[in-house]
């Protein structure tokens, strides 16, 4: 009998090793093996079976890339090292993430196939800032040469080792590389650039909270000097369309006094130095005022109506990530709303998205 056992254990060896031998491909879900720092691959460079890998320079975070789907793998022991998880989360956090597997776990919620990735620690992007090291963001380029991004780490994700892609980033198009670097020759603030193919690059920081500014209807309320609020709404489309209603609010009535429409551009490329703006420019015209003319117009309200026929602008924009709102602060040209009927143009803006098409 021990013999017999002795020979159907060597005969199955011989079906293992045979096994190992023939493979020529690794699925993501052996790849446990090919972990970085290992003698069989380098990050970032393709292992056995065509798997993409990159990793941020601690190596809290690994990306691995294969037929244009990304997975990530977390080191839970370097996380509650390196973020002291026990003394500054308490011993519950500690535990729990004992409990959170480190994966490889897919990333869900892709609007294409993946191409490469970039991991980098950016606190214009993070939300969810430790005192001194960012979360991790993983930003993603797609085939068709957009980029799409989330946070990754064993506390932001939707569930035990669940990762959704945020959407793809309004604006950034045709981008051939990614790449984690110093905003200003070689200090200042650290953020993650998309380039594109005539070296000109994209700052995706200034972008990254608004892959939704297409859903809906943005609205901003500010105080006036009668004790009502000055009201605006401000709608984009993808086609860069853009539509402006302007009017005020009194004990929760609204009211709609200017109606504009018209076209949008954004420019959100670094400059030759590494640093950049975000700018939004406006063309509007005005579809419909609330006020009548009549047969012998007043000069001061003919002479406001007459300037406010067209509406264009430029503005500096950003998303706040401390109340999620979209800002807008005037730069040059005409202004979205005006103090009182004819009073100083107001220049700042915070909209928030309170209302879906």
């Amino acid at each position: 009998m021990n013999r017999l056992f002795l020979i159907i254990a060597v005969i199955a060896l011989c079906f293992a090793l045979a096994a190992c031998g023939g493979k020529e491909s690794v699925s993501l879900g052996d790849i446990d093996q090919y972990q970085p720092g290992t003698e069989d691959i380098d990050v970032g460079d393709e292992v056995p079976g065509n798997i993409l890998v990159r990793q941020d320079e601690f190596g809290l975070v690994t990306v691995y890339i294969e037929n244009g789907s990304a997975e990530v793998m977390l080191d839970s022991d370097l996380w509650k090292k390196m973020f002291n998880i026990e003394e500054n989360m308490g011993p519950e956090a500690a535990y729990a993430v004992d409990f959170i597997s480190d994966g490889p776990w897919p990333v869900e919620g892709l609007s294409g196939r993946v191409s490469d990735a970039v991991v980098g620690y950016v606190e214009g992007i993070d939300y969810y800032t430790a005192d001194f090291l960012a979360t991790p963001t993983v930003a993603l380029l797609m085939e068709d040469g957009t980029v799409e991004y989330f946070l990754a780490s064993p506390f932001v994700a939707d569930g035990p080792g669940e990762y959704h892609s945020n959407g793809r980033l309004p604006w950034i198009t045709d981008v051939i590389s990614l790449s984690f670097d110093y905003q200003v020759d070689g200090y200042g603030a650290m953020t993650i650039y998309a380039e594109k193919a005539d070296g000109n690059k994209y700052d995706i920081q200034y972008v990254t909270g608004l892959t939704n500014i297409f859903d809906g209807v943005w609205e901003c309320f500010m105080p006036d000097e009668w004790g009502g609020e000055y009201y605006c709404n401000i709608s984009f489309t993808e086609d860069y369309k853009v539509e402006l209603n302007v009017g005020d609010n009194y004990d929760g009535s609204y009211e709609i006094f200017e109606q504009y429409s018209g076209m949008y551009d954004v420019y959100l490329e670094a400059l030759g130095d590494g640093s950049g703006e975000a700018l939004m420019y406006f063309t509007m015209f005005l579809d419909w005022w609330i006020a009548e003319l009549g047969e012998d117009p007043d000069e001061d309200d003919l002479e406001y109506w007459y300037n406010r026929q067209d509406l264009i602008g430029e503005y500096y924009f950003y998303f706040n990530k401390e109340d999620f709102t979209f800002n807008l602060y005037l730069s040059k040209g005409d202004a979205l709303m005006y103090t009182g009927w004819r009073g100083e143009p107001i220049k700042g803006y915070s909209f928030w998205q309170t209302s879906f098409h």
